[in-house]
């Protein structure tokens, strides 16, 4: 059997767990609706790859399947089940009992319920009743049995404690837990911090909103003034070389976890070490994912900026860069920086931003690349693997190669 067979094999496999056990048990619930819009998008690329199979693998060829949209799917696949039971432990009360137990004195579980979404760590909510009758509210974080980028709950929980002493927005980190007996692989429990996110879409009153973006540049300016050692991590001597590495990391990364060639990835890797910004202001601790899923606001107040797996040190511009990508009313923007850049920001530099346009994109386009390659070699078959190397991945390379004004020739 061919690879490509061997690959379908799996992708229809897995379909017909997930249409099974999830979706048609409980298709009401928004985890089956998920899951259902992701096979469905992901059928769609694979039909395509039947109908338009490839002669070979060069830059046209890559181009033409890049740009063009998925086909519908009618067929009715059969195909055996295919479980991940022993890939990833089911988080139970039962098991959460046990984990209080003996890390915590003792308690009782009032709810572990796992949060929809979470490409590359798995999110729960974790209520109990500590030893002493006292309600907790809590979120976990696990690592994936394979994830993405790379980046363990270990270092992330390490970074946390930092940044919450530093008031810049962090859930309070309680505790960090690496035995795998319990979970089977590390997690992080943070405290539960109220607030909702995609605060843009919420709210409609222009006032309110601009009280959030003022908010939002302290908040960032704030992180960027830093220190970058408080980090915990250590700056190299020269902005440009510490950035040189990073992209040289991600590089590795891809080179080692690659299904198949991408012209336009090596593409984007020449560009970026060709194109090193030449005036980087200064070597800061960056965020590297702010976005409205990752900012909690409540009664119109920032409470968390969430999610720093991608911290690191770095360009302040590349924060500003990410985050001008979310905000569609020039005024916000406007409104954003100039709070930001008063409260000791760096100056925005749209040359520097380009060179983070294109970053974003390869970063985000490798980070699929990596989950495909786990899908493909059994580290972890879960749908969201797939659903990151098939679709996902297809977006991001478009988005990379329109970045690198790379589309298909006609």
């Amino acid at each position: 059997m061919s690879q490509g067979n061997v690959i379908g094999a799996k992708l229809l496999a897995a379909l017909q767990r997930d249409l099974v056990s999830e979706i048609g048990i409980e298709l009401q619930s928004n985890k089956a609706k998920m899951i259902a819009g992701m096979w469905s998008e992901i059928l769609g690329y694979v039909a395509d790859e039947t109908r338009n199979p490839r002669a070979d693998h060069n830059r046209q060829t890559e181009a033409e399947r890049l740009f063009r949209e998925p086909a519908a799917v009618e067929e009715t696949f059969n195909v055996s089940l295919q479980q991940i039971g022993q890939q990833e432990i089911e988080a139970t009360p039962e098991r959460m009992d046990v984990l209080l137990a003996a890390k915590f004195g003792g308690g009782k579980t009032v709810r572990i319920e796992r949060i929809a979404g979470g490409f590359s760590k798995d999110s729960f909510f974790f209520d109990y009743e500590d030893a002493e009758g006292i309600l907790r509210k809590t979120v976990i974080r696990r690592d994936m049995p394979f994830g993405p980028n790379g980046y363990t709950v270990l270092d992330e929980y390490a970074l946390l404690q930092r940044m919450y002493a530093e008031n810049v927005g962090v859930a309070r980190p309680i505790a960090c837990i690496e035995d795998v007996e319990f979970l089977g692989q590390p997690f992080l429990i943070s405290e539960l911090v109220t607030g909702i996110t995609q605060y843009d879409v919420a709210e409609p009153n222009k006032q309110k909103r601009d009280a959030i973006w003022k908010q939002l540049g302290e908040l960032v300016a704030r992180l960027h003034s830093l220190p970058p050692e408080r980090s915990g991590l250590v700056p190299a001597a020269d902005p440009q070389q510490q950035l040189r590495d990073y992209v040289l990391w991600w590089k590795d990364r891809w080179e080692r976890h690659m299904v198949e060639p991408s012209f336009v990835l090596e593409n984007a890797f020449e560009w970026l070490l060709a194109n090193i910004p030449a005036h980087i202001d200064r070597i800061a601790i960056v965020h590297a994912d702010i976005s409205f899923t990752n900012i909690l606001v409540d009664e119109g107040k920032i409470t968390a900026l969430l999610d720093w797996e991608f911290c690191h040190l770095g360009d302040p511009v590349e924060d500003l860069a990410y985050f001008r990508q979310f905000v569609t009313d020039d005024g916000d923007w406007e409104n954003f920086l100039q709070s930001y850049e008063q409260s000791g920001g760096v100056r925005y530099k749209p040359e520097n931003a380009h060179f983070y346009e294109v970053w974003r994109a390869a970063r985000n386009t490798v980070c699929c690349s990596s989950s495909w390659w786990g899908f493909v070699n059994n580290k972890y078959s879960a749908p969201k693997m797939a659903y990151m190397g098939v679709v996902l991945y297809r977006r991001f390379l478009k988005d990379l190669a329109l970045q690198l004004d790379l589309p298909p020739s006609r």
